[in-house]
């Protein structure tokens, strides 16, 4: 396969040295997805033979580190860290992967007289209405945009949907890697039709709230993740009640 100069697959080469696996333009040394190169492996975005990238970098004695890099030169890529909400004395996980910081896990916050609905499997998985979710968000943080979630997803690369899950927790062979600790776990979708205090699809989808305009004024969103490692946009008619991650200003 060492003719081909651009394609999608596997592409093996230098008598098996070098191995591309995704997204990749041979003459460029530029693609997405897994990098063999010799004793070095590279996943995420990658450029010239792996002088530039964003996503993990093994090493040859085996260090991992998860960032970007130039020219031979790494910067850590997530960092974690631990927020409390000043309202309620909650703590939650928080990663800053490239320029964003979020919540790691689904924010719980129950404001006063608001509809919401705990899943029945952990009390501390709250999903909420449009109005009430438009709440939850400490003063400093806000709900994602639809443009901001797609951000997330660039930089996590190739397969960002099975980077961002869980590694445990989802059916049907659907675990992800958690390679940025953002930890989706599938507990399910509150729609319309589903009876009082249970969520459809769990163990293989979660919902997440988002807003459809880049300034945060727009109408609402929802980002669904399937255990078939589906990342998709929908309106709100597929899932009346959902869950929030909260995105640093």
């Amino acid at each position: 396969m060492n003719d081909l100069k651009s394609g999608y697959g596997v592409n093996v080469c230098y008598e098996g040295r070098v191995e591309y696996d995704g997204y990749w333009k041979y003459d460029d040394y530029e693609g997405q997805g897994t990098l063999k190169w010799f004793s070095h492996e590279f996943i995420g975005n990658w450029k010239n033979s792996s002088k530039e990238g964003a996503g993990t970098y093994i090493a040859p004695d085996g260090d991992t580190l998860k960032g970007i890099w130039k020219d031979d030169a790494y910067q850590q890529l997530v960092k974690k860290d631990v927020y409390e909400d000043s309202r309620d004395g909650k703590e939650y996980d928080i990663v800053i992967i490239g320029n964003q910081t979020w919540f790691a896990e689904n924010i719980a916050y129950e404001p006063e007289d608001a509809e919401l609905y705990k899943h029945p499997e952990d009390s501390n998985q709250i999903a909420y209405n449009w109005e009430t979710v438009n709440t939850v968000c400490p003063s400093g943080w806000h709900l994602p945009t639809v443009v901001e979630s797609d951000i997330l997803e660039v930089v996590c690369g190739y397969d960002a949907e099975v980077n961002l899950k869980s590694s445990n927790g989802w059916v049907n062979d659907g675990n992800g890697n958690d390679s940025y600790g953002f930890n989706i776990l599938p507990f399910g979708v509150k729609t319309e039709y589903s009876d009082k205090g249970d969520f459809n699809d769990y163990g293989s989808e979660t919902c997440f709230w988002l807003v459809d305009t880049e300034d945060g004024s727009g109408d609402s969103r929802i980002w669904n993740l399937t255990a078939k490692d589906y990342s998709l946009k929908l309106d709100t008619k597929y899932s009346i009640f959902n869950f929030a991650r909260c995105l640093k200003d």
